[in-house]
């Protein structure tokens, strides 16, 4: 089957996500044209529809953003949402521009994409209500997110000395949870590090304090490594469709201490693979990883749950096969 994957380009889980299908699809045998734009046209993704599908393409997978610029007649087509930013939950965290952005634009995108494709997919069951909530006849089916888990394993181990090594990764956002790092470190001390995949210009509320360690945009092998020798994933997150960070941590062998919001505890079992916190409360990550420094024998075990929970649910594929199923007529 040749289907195509375009995207405006993104460094976010969504270009993550196309190119690992891209390459899934390519290794069972299809001819996937994963075709990149420049991240531009994402404002005026009307501007592509002039572009025509690579020869024989017989299946279309695009983001939902994106519907205006490579829907097309005659041709099965799958509209993914990864994000679904008209989610109310998610409006007291976006600035002014954002909020005009989304409500007249975005709503408009998307509405086209839910309407005109075959089948709509959310990365979570969050996501799923969450659109049904605002689109009541998108009827979306959630097929969650899927990473290469043989890549993504514990390649290594945390250190046995030293600070209890915590991991940001991720865009340093508000909706992220940036803002609640620096009181979250600076109440635990010296006995904490956190490394986070960002810069001192990101994050001027950290760049004076002595645990945090700013590594910036990192290759994936130098990303497997971080999560691989971290003890635990920090992610105080407000809102995520299903972050492939929390995923590839777990694939990883490190476990999660996260917010206990949206879709996060689809991924994280609450206990078993990680622990979830109240959102937007710092004390209660800092509660986290101080209990799971106190017993290693705990975070040991939750680890390897975490891996063990990665490779059940949230492998490429499983995913894979999913998204086949839907593109088969």
């Amino acid at each position: 089957m040749k289907i195509w994957l375009p995207y405006t380009h993104a460094p976010t889980g969504s270009t993550t996500f196309v190119k690992a299908l891209g390459r899934w699809l390519e290794s069972r045998g299809h001819d996937a044209a994963v075709q990149s734009f420049p991240h531009a046209f994402q404002f005026a993704p009307w501007l592509l529809k002039g572009v025509a599908p690579p020869d024989g393409t017989e299946a279309i997978i695009y983001n939902s953003w994106n519907a205006p610029a490579f829907q097309r007649d005659g041709v099965r087509t799958i509209c993914v949402e990864h994000l679904f930013v008209l989610d109310p939950a998610i409006r007291p965290f976006k600035s002014a521009p954002q909020a005009i952005f989304h409500d007249l634009f975005v709503r408009n995108f998307v509405a086209h994409g839910y309407a005109r494709a075959d089948r709509v997919v959310t990365v979570s069951d969050y996501t799923a209500r969450a659109v049904r909530a605002e689109f009541p006849r998108s009827n979306p089916i959630a097929i969650p997110n899927g990473i290469d888990v043989e890549r993504f394993s514990p390649v290594a181990a945390p250190p046995a000395e030293g600070p209890f090594r915590l991991f940001f990764a991720g865009t340093p956002s508000i909706r992220k949870g940036i803002d609640l790092l620096a009181p979250i470190m600076r109440d635990l001390g010296e006995s904490f590090e956190l490394r986070m995949t960002a810069s001192e210009s990101d994050c001027p509320d950290l760049a004076g304090l002595a645990n945090v360690t700013f590594l910036g945009r990192l290759q994936q092998d130098e990303m497997i490594r971080e999560y691989a020798t971290s003890h635990a994933l920090l992610a105080p997150t407000r809102l995520e469709g299903l972050p492939l960070s929390v995923l590839e941590a777990m694939a990883c062998g490190a476990p999660v201490i996260a917010s206990d919001i949206s879709s996060l505890p689809e991924a994280v079992d609450d206990g078993v693979t990680g622990l979830l916190c109240p959102v937007d409360e710092p004390q209660g990550f800092i509660d986290g990883a101080r209990t799971l420094a106190a017993d290693p024998a705990r975070r040991e075990a939750m680890a390897r749950a975490a891996r063990t929970r990665a490779t059940g649910r949230f492998s490429m594929d499983r995913m894979g096969e999913a998204y086949l199923t839907l593109l088969t007529p």
